[in-house]
This record gives C-alpha cells, structure tokens and sequence, in this order.
C-alpha cells in the first residue's frame, strides 16, 4: 500500500504496476488528470502528475525517474508471500470460524 497525496488530501492506494517513469494506481477517490501529486510508501516518496484516472484506477507519471528496486524491495515479493500465507493458515483455522459474542 501506498499514499497518494494532492495537497490536502490523501488517499490509500495499491500500486498495480511500477516503472521509472509511472506507475499504475487503485484506489477510491482518485484525483482528477492533470493533478500534481505525491506518492509515499514508506520513507520513499517521489512526485508527479496523473496521467489519466478512470474506474478507480489512474496513470502517474513521475517528475523524475524513480529507482524501482527501492520501491519493490520494501515489501517484496518475499514479503507479500508472507501475508498470503498468513491470511490463508488464518481463513483455513477453526478460529476464523468462531463468532463473537455480541453485547
């Protein structure tokens, strides 16, 4: 996950594809084309413009090219591969079968 801000506002993103000069975006509440921009992610953030923005997805294009192993390494796939697996073993135990209580 990342976040895309306009300024003001910010919004959670999920970076679909990664080049040094864009990136692919998913969100909800996308900023209008032609909006200048920041993406975070982590202690990483670089600047922009969106290229386009349509069905909760947008094109950004980087004001200067970005180094992609530093923004993939963070997670990674090793780590991604961690949380797949977790969310697995936990949709597959007996406790995510459990109901709580209510009051």
């Amino acid at each position: 996950m990342a976040v895309l801000s306009t300024g003001a506002t910010s919004c959670a993103v999920r970076v679909r594809n990664l080049s040094p000069q864009g990136a692919l975006l998913e969100g909800s509440n996308l900023p209008a084309e032609k909006r200048n921009v920041c993406l975070k992610r982590g202690s990483l953030a670089t600047e922009g413009q969106i290229a386009w923005s349509e069905g909760g997805q947008c094109g950004i294009r980087f004001s200067e090219p970005i180094a992609v192993a530093e923004w993939v390494e963070r997670a990674g796939p090793v780590g991604q591969q961690r949380i797949d697996a977790a969310v697995t073993e936990f949709r597959n135990s007996s406790a995510s079968k459990l109901r709580l209580a209510g009051p």
